[in-house]
């Protein structure tokens, strides 16, 4: 339940919009006192048609009329000019007023307000609504007549809500926005995650076929609606469609096809398998172990269309010593789920169920099913304990660096035909010989993986392969089949209902076309006028970062100025890049790539197969520093540093939303994108990002004592948030956060709302303070802290929440706000927080 003070003052909004609305197609103006249900008007005196139109266009509005009686001002783009005081030339001023009315008449409509008193002044009078609680919120005031004539002759009034208080559309959806999600109950000083989003969690439901709701999450379901909507309607028309939208198109209409999908059933998956040389559990004594290899089957999922990263990956990636240039990576197994799950005997039993029964529903018995999938589930545990720990994956990136070339990973690694073996996956024009670089991430570890390889029997191999494979392409299959799946992932994730087709369709394509979908999501849906904003932004917030450095009495001087000069060298990607509306490239893109509108299990394994083809061709090419393949999908609501190009990068899904509208007051978009772009620029001086260069080449540009003391920064990071904890409350269970794993995250959020806060302070010097929000007691600077809390309101269910925790590196969205703003002295002072309290604790950390 809401308060009442969140009900009238949501009402106070109500009246606001609907004054706007039902005034912005015509305003009146007089040249005296005269006020009457938001009219003004301006008696025409016999003046002509011709002199009321000249005198409105003067004022900056679009056209004048006369009625005989009044001059009817009619507005541009439906906003009031901004003037004040006017001295008119049209008509006698009037020598009386009319009498005020209680009601506010808005052409057909009414809202009935209580009489109000009156106020001196010589322009406008706002008159205070009695009840108390009602008038003391901000902005809630309404027209009355001016007590005196005082000043009439020499200028014209114009009506206006209170000069401080923003009414534009955009500022009164904002501000509902903000109190639908706010809790006053509580103390921004004690929990400001949950003063600014305890009503999102009271009041939001969870969706049944999703395991938490987020505003972040409602973005999204924002863009998969658009894109929904455009694949649907794309080409409605009869226009013929350019080639990568007829992809786009063709795919997506491929996987609507349900009814024929569900004729298909598990053929296709059936027919498949087959093809992989069977799958034991299934064939029973059939299967023919003699001539099996591994190598062998891993060669056919690549010639299949299949993902080959099951028992070794092998990528293409960046010499880290030779950023020019490209090499082969082996590195440890792509895991089914994450290596604390697959240690956890509470997901294991869930999990073995879940193997169980897709095998069944393939044609194998059930007791032979729980016998041979319990061997593979072993084997699954094998390679999680094998795989390095997710605080030992953030090393330092050389150490994970160890060339050799293939003759040499033969001589140390002798188990495996390494020449043959990389062969087979890479495309035919892209084969090397024994004299290729290739780098082994932890040759260590993949000393042990091996070893387990070969010593575990080939009949688990296969059936692991086969499961593998069976279970990354189930959800394409039957209803029956996508059902089995749901059941498992829904006791991870708490999920109670798949979601609808349409929705799964979006993402698959969207994911598999994502320059083809960017590029149609970006013809249709995207302003441009947003880019500069977010252009003026970005530069502002990488400027609070300039002159935040230059304040770090804990750096040398050496270091400071090599720091400085990477902040200065970081590329912005904002939106799309020039090169994605250009049909040629994409069409050399997507070159080859063939879909039919009625195989859609066949258009999977083609567009794998291709996006494979794409990436290991490269090893023969050199690393293109303008590329603009990584910033080429910007149909997605997300962010991203990439460290070997040292650009941020801020796709054109997420400029929108919560985050970002050009029409709102800038608190609101500084505090929200404003904290993902400082998040990002932070991202390359964080424990990551801080081992790159300005010309994104790994070297260590840190005087040793500016390290260990920027390793001291980071540790206060580690600690506090490692004391965060989140309790399952039904199954009486704690699990802590992992304050090692998310120290880069915890990072850039911390120096990222930092520079946020600056750049705004930057553009309020420029610009002016800024308006507050109809409804709201709190200040531009309160607004900005509301606005970067508000990116991260959820609710979440407790079995998301656990799987978040153990397999993500971001904290919780409570623990982003809390932990952050709790280091932040700026907060503090702008909601006068006293020390001690949670909020401002008096020892705080601070990295950037």
């Amino acid at each position: 339940m809401h308060s009442f003070k969140e009900i009238v003052a949501r009402l106070v909004i109500v009246a606001n919009v609907l004054i706007i609305v039902e005034t912005r197609a015509r305003y009146i103006y007089q040249p005296g006192p005269f006020v009457e249900c938001m009219q003004l008007e301006i008696p025409c005196g016999g003046h002509s048609k011709e002199s009321c139109n000249e005198y409105c266009e003067n004022d900056g509005f679009a056209s004048g009329s006369c009625n005989g009686h009044c001059c009817f001002c009619h507005a541009r783009n439906g906003m009031l000019p901004q003037i004040f005081q006017r001295q008119h030339s049209v008509g006698p001023k009037p020598s009386t007023p009319s009498p005020f009315n209680t009601f506010l008449k808005l052409e057909t409509k009414q809202i009935e307000v209580t009489e109000p008193e009156k106020v001196e002044t010589t322009n406008l009078v706002t008159a205070k609504i009695p009840n108390k609680r009602f008038a003391s919120l901000p902005g809630n005031e309404i027209f009355t007549k001016p007590a005196t004539n005082r000043g009439v002759s020499k200028n014209r009034n114009v009506v206006e809500a209170e000069g401080n208080v923003c009414l534009t559309p955009a500022c009164v959806k904002t501000a509902n926005a903000i109190l639908e999600n706010l809790d006053e109950s509580v103390s921004p000083c004690d929990d400001f995650y949950k003063f600014t989003c305890g009503n999102f969690q009271k009041d939001q439901p969870i969706p049944d076929d999703k395991g938490a709701v987020t505003l972040m999450g409602s973005l999204t379901d924002k863009l998969m609606e658009q894109l929904r909507t455009m694949l649907d309607t794309e080409n409605n028309a009869g226009k013929s469609l350019s080639y990568s939208a007829d992809l786009a198109k063709t795919f997506y209409d491929s996987c609507r096809n349900s009814d024929l999908v569900n004729t298909r059933g598990v053929s296709p998956l059936h027919d498949l398998l087959k093809i992989l040389g069977g799958w034991p559990v299934i064939e029973g004594s059939k299967w023919d172990f003699t001539a099996w290899s591994w190598q062998k089957t891993v060669s056919t999922f690549r010639k299949s269309g299949l993902i080959t990263d099951y028992l070794v990956k092998v990528t293409v990636v960046p010499d880290l010593k030779h950023p020019s240039r490209r090499i082969l990576n082996i590195a440890e197994p792509v895991l089914a789920f994450s290596r604390e799950q697959l240690r956890n005997p509470g997901f294991l039993n869930a999990y073995n169920q879940f193997q169980t029964k897709v095998a069944v529903l393939l044609g194998a018995e059930k007791a032979q099913a729980q016998l041979e999938m319990a061997s593979v589930l072993k084997f699954e545990e094998i390679l999680a304990n094998i795989s390095l720990p997710r605080e030992l994956a953030r090393g330092h990136p050389l150490n994970f660096h160890h060339p050799m070339t293939v003759a040499e990973l033969q001589s140390r690694f002798p188990s495996v035909e390494w020449l043959s073996y990389i062969n087979s996956l890479l495309p035919q024009d892209a084969e090397v010989d024994e004299s290729q670089i290739v780098n082994v991430h932890a040759p260590e570890q993949l000393t042990v993986l091996l070893n387990a390889i070969d010593k575990t029997d080939k009949r688990v191999l296969a059936n692991y392969l086969m499961w593998r494979t069976s279970s990354a392409v189930i959800s394409y299959l039957s209803e029956e089949a996508k059902q089995i799946q749901h059941e498992f992932l829904g006791t991870v994730s708490g999920q109670r209902q798949r979601k609808p087709r349409w929705r799964e369709c979006v993402d698959i394509v969207s994911t598999t076309l994502g320059q083809a979908v960017g590029a149609m999501y970006v013809r249709r849906h995207f302003d441009e006028t947003s880019r500069e904003t977010a252009i003026e932004m970005a530069n502002d917030i990488r400027s609070a970062f300039v002159d935040i450095l230059t304040t770090m009495d804990w750096m040398d001087v050496d270091t400071k100025r090599r720091a400085l000069g990477k902040a200065a060298a970081m590329k912005t990607n904002i939106g799309y890049p020039e090169q994605l509306l250009n049909e040629d490239i994409l069409r050399k893109l997507y070159d080859g790539l063939e879909l039919s509108p009625d195989n859609f299990f066949g258009n999977l394994l083609n567009l794998t197969k291709g996006s494979t083809d794409f990436s290991l061709r490269k090893v023969k090419q050199p690393v293109d520093k303008a590329d603009w393949l990584p910033f080429g999908k910007p149909a997605i609501v997300n962010a991203f540093y990439q460290p070997t190009q040292n650009s941020i990068q801020f796709p054109a899904g997420i400029l929108q939303g919560h985050f970002f509208n050009k029409d709102r007051p800038n608190f609101m978009n500084y505090g929200s994108i404003g904290w993902v772009i400082g998040h990002e620029i932070v991202h390359g001086f964080d424990d990551q990002g801080s081992h790159f260069d300005l010309n994104g080449e790994v070297k260590d540009w840190w005087n040793p004592k500016t390290k260990q003391l920027f390793h001291d920064k980071a540790r206060c990071i580690v600690n506090q948030y490692g004391s965060f904890s989140y309790t399952d409350k039904a199954r009486n269970v704690t699990i802590p956060l992992n304050g090692i794993v998310s120290v880069g995250e915890n990072i850039a959020d911390n120096g990222g709302i930092k520079q946020a806060y600056k750049g705004y302070q930057s553009w309020v010097r420029r610009n002016g303070e800024e308006k507050k929000l109809p409804g709201l007691k709190y200040t531009p600077n309160q607004l900005f802290w509301i606005s970067a809390a508000n990116n991260w309101c959820s609710k979440v269910r407790p079995q998301q929440m656990v799987e978040a925790i153990q397999m993500g590196v971001h904290s919780p969205g409570e623990f982003r706000v809390r932990g952050t703003f709790a280091n932040m002295e700026q907060f503090a002072k702008d909601f006068s927080c006293p020390i001690g309290t949670p909020m401002n604790p008096p020892t705080k950390c601070e990295v950037w």
